[in-house]
């Protein structure tokens, strides 16, 4: 025997079960469908937040950036931060004249042990009476001990004139004291970044170093 025919499908208006009576009660609103997450192959890295950086403010260094020089114009003074993490100070003379000095970003490109002192043309013209070279020995006005930077004839080094550290004495280099030139130099390595700045560290370099501490003068 036939069957009868199937009823048609409720229309969406008629999407609701019947009441109880047989009346067809009203459809619920319909609720908008959730987006489709959207899917990111595994092979995909995402990537990391990118931190807010305002004008003229530096973004701190990661760890593994490796070690930093900072020289400070106004300071006098060479900060440096070792892979560690650990500070360290020195005062260093600067250069007698602003001509002379070079600031910007580099790095160490050479270490030399009883280096060979040349005079640059510049300290020839002026003084023509200074030699080609000196050899290593008491007399070298380096000292020790050398770290050449990237900049042309600049290095920061020891010296065979103490008393001229801390003070604006030098043709372009940054000396030492020769017992802070030979431990700075067993620390850093060929390829560590040198900042040479005007400013004091707190103003440019507040990321990297913290305020040194006040020295007590009441004994």
């Amino acid at each position: 025997e036939p069957h009868p025919a199937a009823a048609p499908p409720r229309s969406e208006a008629q999407a609701g079960p019947p009441d109880g009576d047989g009346a067809v009660a009203p459809a619920p609103v319909a609720a908008e469908p959730p987006a489709a997450p959207v899917a990111v192959a595994a092979t995909v890295p995402i990537p990391a937040p990118v931190p807010l950086v305002l004008p003229g403010v530096k973004p701190p260094v990661p760890p593994e950036a490796g070690d930093q020089i900072v020289i400070s114009i106004a300071d006098r003074r060479l900060y440096y931060v070792g892979r560690d993490g650990r500070r360290r100070s020195f005062p260093v003379a600067i250069p007698r004249r602003r001509r002379d000095t070079i600031v910007g970003e580099t790095e160490i490109v050479r270490k030399r042990r009883n280096p060979t002192w040349r005079p640059t043309p510049s300290m020839r013209r002026e003084d023509p009476s200074l030699p080609e070279m000196v050899g290593p020995g008491p007399g070298n006005p380096l000292g020790r001990h050398a770290l050449d930077l990237g900049f042309t004839y600049i290095r920061i080094h020891g010296t065979n004139r103490p008393r001229s550290v801390g003070r604006a004495a030098s043709h372009g280099c940054y000396r030492m004291y020769p017992r802070d030139i030979k431990r700075l130099f067993g620390l850093v390595r060929v390829g560590t970044r040198v900042t040479v700045t005007w400013d004091p560290i707190t103003k440019v370099a507040a990321h990297l170093l913290e305020p040194l501490p006040p020295v007590n003068v009441s004994g």
